[in-house]
C-alpha cells in the first residue's frame, strides 16, 4: 500500500473510532501539511499553527526542565486541540468536542502518532535512497547540482 494512502486511512480511522474527534491533521515539523481529515478549517493553516504551537511547547518544556515534549493539550469552551509528536519528523493534531473521553483519546491518538511517525520515517528513508535526477542549467553551471538541494538564506553571500 502506498504510504500516502496508508497515512490517510489511519487518520480517517481515528474519527470513525472516536466520534468526538472532529478533525485530524498530520504535518511536518516545518508546518507543511502531509494529510488531513478536517472540515470547515483550512488544513494548511492548521498545520502551520500546529507546528508553531509545538515549537512553543518545546521551548516551555526545555525552560521548565521537563525534557522532550511529547504532546500539548489546549482546552477551549467547545473542545480540545491536542498536538502529539509523530516520530521525529512530524506532528499529529487532533480536534475534538468538549465531550471527548480524553483518556481514551490519548490512548488511541498516541498509538496512532507512533504508527504515523514510523510510516513517515520509512517513507523518508525510501525517498533518500532514491537518487535525485540531475538537471542542467542550475548550480555551478555544469548541471551537477540536484534540484532538491535548498540553501538556507542565512548562508547566501551578502546575507547577515
Amino acid at each position: 500500500m502506498d504510504a500516502d494512502v496508508a497515512i490517510k486511512a489511519e487518520i480517517n480511522a481515528l474519527r470513525r473510532r472516536l466520534p468526538d474527534v472532529s478533525g485530524t491533521v498530520l504535518a511536518g515539523l516545518d508546518g507543511m501539511l502531509i494529510a488531513s481529515d478536517v472540515t470547515g478549517i483550512e488544513p494548511s493553516s492548521l498545520a502551520a499553527l500546529s507546528a508553531a504551537h509545538l515549537g512553543l511547547g518545546q521551548r516551555f518544556a526545555l525552560t521548565a526542565g521537563l525534557g522532550t515534549l511529547h504532546e500539548t493539550v489546549l482546552q477551549g469552551t467547545d473542545g480540545y486541540v491536542i498536538v502529539y509528536a509523530a516520530g521525529s519528523r512530524a506532528l499529529l493534531t487532533v480536534l475534538t468536542t468538549a465531550d471527548v473521553n480524553l483518556p481514551l483519546l490519548h490512548l488511541d491518538a498516541r498509538q496512532l502518532a507512533a504508527r504515523l511517525g514510523t510510516m513517515i520515517e520509512r517513507a523518508s528513508a525510501a525517498a533518500s535512497a532514491t537518487p535525485v535526477p540531475r538537471r542542467g542549467g542550475l548550480g555551478n553551471g555544469n548541471g551537477s547540482t540536484p534540484l532538491a538541494v535548498r540553501t538556507p538564506m542565512a548562508t547566501l553571500p551578502g546575507r547577515r
